[in-house]
């Protein structure tokens, strides 16, 4: 049985909210903040506008482009043998 492992790495290993305000930009939004975790308070927008942009954003080929997080690749291997580690020690039970 061949296991799948999703991992949420904009930020970490991808460097997801330059290129996020880059969009934004050609697309007309100004951002007026970077002090917030929240985009929509950066961008002085309700949570739901802001949901709908990140998706499109999200899906869009600008995904394919993101660049790496300066990081030394050594960082990224362990953090990589760190979750392996984690998960291959995981008590695990296969549905039936």
């Amino acid at each position: 049985m061949s296991k799948i492992i999703a991992t949420d790495c904009d930020g970490v290993l991808l460097q997801w909210e330059p290129a996020f305000d880059e969009w934004m930009k050609l697309n007309g939004f100004e951002k007026k903040a970077s002090d917030h975790y929240q985009m929509n308070m950066n961008y002085w927008m309700t949570e739901g506008e802001m949901d709908v942009l990140i998706k499109v954003f999200n899906e869009s080929a600008w995904m394919k482009y993101l660049k790496p997080v300066n990081a030394k690749m050594g960082d990224t291997k362990k953090i990589t043998v760190d979750i392996f580690n984690t998960i291959k020690n995981y008590p695990y039970e296969e549905s039936k």
